[in-house]
């Protein structure tokens, strides 16, 4: 289920196959940020990243599964969530989407706390982003 591995700077990886497992996968992944960062703060953001990153994921991606890494160095974290959904447009859904809008907040508090550093790939159903705390 969780892997490391990856070079000098080592990642951690959790699967889930459903939102019930979302919480715990959270706890794991935030337990290896506080593990090489520390910071409450820091870690209160990446815990909010991976809650909403990892829900929409296993909402409206695919089978309902999704996956999430997370890196981090001395500059910041590094977070990916896939699944195996057709994807979305990050873009239009934002571009629409504000603090009052109940579909879509997830990836605007994301992207503000991320000041923007936040990619998809090409198909839609990969968000990397990256938290300089």
């Amino acid at each position: 289920q969780g892997k490391r591995g990856g070079g000098s700077m080592s990642a951690l990886r959790r699967d889930v196959t459903d939102l019930g497992q979302v919480p715990q996968a959270v706890a794991d992944l935030l337990k290896y940020a506080r593990q090489q960062r520390g910071d409450e703060v820091h870690c209160y953001c990446v815990r909010l990243i991976l809650q909403e990153l990892l829900v929409n994921a296993c909402r409206y991606g695919g089978s309902g599964g999704a996956s999430a890494w997370i890196r981090a160095d001395a500059e910041g974290v590094d977070v990916m969530v896939m699944d195996d959904g057709r994807g979305f447009c990050l873009e239009k859904t934002l571009q629409r989407t504000g603090l009052l809008e109940e579909s879509g907040r997830g990836l605007f508090l994301v992207q503000s706390i991320c000041a923007g550093r936040m990619r998809q790939n090409r198909r839609g159903n990969c968000i990397r982003v990256r938290f300089k705390g």
